[in-house]
């Protein structure tokens, strides 16, 4: 018999773009309706000055609306508004989601990293081609994930804070970069996987993200690359970062149907993909449209409930077969939905952390955190008190003191 589908929406308000996925779900099955996209950056206001701008705000509560509406009249019977790593480094972010839920009427789940990259993982490996022991990494714009696997569940995972629009900012200002900032972009990222220590490299990795999509895009348009395929290699890469270096993103956009916003971040992401096909020593990846959205589509408040639990958030103390029982309670009052064995080989339960980790990494990062406000706090004070000094009186001052 035939199990009767769900028509579930997620809207996904990422670093660089928003977007929103409306499917039809069965538990093996997804069928999208409909599927959109809008590059708003987020992430750059808060590169620049530490929080989302007004501006960039504004654009965030009127494309979540329209989302919204379109979920709707698409049929969706859920509407799940997730947020990633632009509102998780904001220091406004508290303002921003009362804001969209004030003006939208949505309320955003602002997801941790782990999160992240555990419905990135079930996204992008819900194919049935995809081997059980293949690797994920999303590049998305203002942070990477990276997960590995055996038999299909979770082994180890990580969430790092670069990505396409974080590299570009701090690098890449030159439009085509110079040779000189590729360079130092690619030392920094060499340097920083040096840091992951992945404990066992994945015999195969499937790569998401809009970089992703965006360079097979530009391998087809430019270089004839069979568009039926979905891998590229590294010497794919290399061609597409040479094409970027050469011609302008206005020139790039208008060649090989990209978004002028997407060609100027292109050459990061595509940086970021080189440095970790080159730790993970892979000369091949697999590109996937399908991630973090379908992820959340498939499991919708079950898994977000679950890696909240597990993963750090509302409840640090909580043991992952606690949770587990937390969320069968809950799924029992149909407020879930998903049964927790479909949960349990999302996340294998002997490599999630204990409640004692969870607890001190989540200190140690607080901890982290509250100094770097501090220590930033401190350098403002200290610049604007010099800012205020007349150096110059002080100095005629000081002369004519000794005279």
């Amino acid at each position: 018999m035939q199990q009767a589908s769900t028509i579930r929406a997620v809207i996904d308000i990422g670093s660089n773009t928003l977007e929103v996925l409306v499917a039809r779900c069965q538990p093996n099955e997804l069928e999208t309706i409909e599927h959109r996209s809008t590059l708003a950056r987020l992430g750059e206001s808060v590169n620049e000055n530490g929080e989302i701008s007004s501006d960039k705000t504004k654009t965030a509560v009127d494309t979540v609306r329209e989302y919204q509406e379109l979920a709707k009249q698409r049929g969706a019977e859920q509407i799940l508004a997730l947020a990633t790593e632009a509102l998780r480094e904001a220091s406004n972010k508290q303002e921003f989601l009362d804001t969209i839920k004030r003006e939208a009427g949505v309320e955003v789940q602002l997801i941790s990293g782990y999160a992240e990259a555990a419905l990135d993982y079930y996204g992008a490996t819900c194919s049935p081609n995809t081997p059980l022991d293949a690797g994920v990494l999303d590049v998305g714009g203002g942070s990477t994930e990276i997960v590995t696997a055996k038999n299909g569940q979770i082994t180890w995972l990580t969430s790092v804070p670069i990505g396409s629009g974080a590299i570009h900012d701090r690098y890449l200002h030159s439009d085509p970069a110079t040779y000189q900032e590729m360079e130092a972009a690619r030392s920094y990222l060499a340097h920083y996987m040096q840091t992951l220590r992945i404990p066992a490299m994945p015999p195969a990795l499937v790569v998401t993200g809009s970089s992703a999509s965006s360079l097979l895009k530009l391998a087809q348009h430019a270089f004839k690359l069979d568009e039926n395929t979905h891998r590229m290699t590294h010497s794919d890469l290399s061609a597409c970062l040479g094409l970027l270096n050469a011609l302008p993103a206005e020139e790039i956009a208008k060649r090989f149907e990209q978004k002028i916003e997407r060609a100027r971040i292109l050459a990061a992401g595509a940086l970021v993909i080189q440095a970790v096909m080159q730790y993970v020593h892979l000369d091949e990846i697999h590109i996937s449209s399908q991630g973090v959205r379908e992820g959340a589509v498939h499991d919708n408040d079950v898994l977000i409930a679950l890696l909240r639990l597990c993963l750090g958030s509302e409840d640090a103390g909580l043991t992952y077969e606690q949770a587990l029982v937390k969320a069968g309670k809950r799924k029992s009052k149909e407020k879930l939905l998903l049964p927790s064995d479909m949960v349990t080989a999302v996340l294998a339960p002997d490599v999630a952390p204990d409640a004692a980790q969870r607890y001190g990494l989540e200190q140690l990062l607080l901890k982290q955190s509250q100094l770097r406000e501090e220590h930033y706090q401190a350098f403002r004070r200290h610049w604007h008190q010099l800012q205020a000094r007349d150096f110059r009186r002080e100095l005629l001052d000081l002369l004519s003191d000794n005279a």
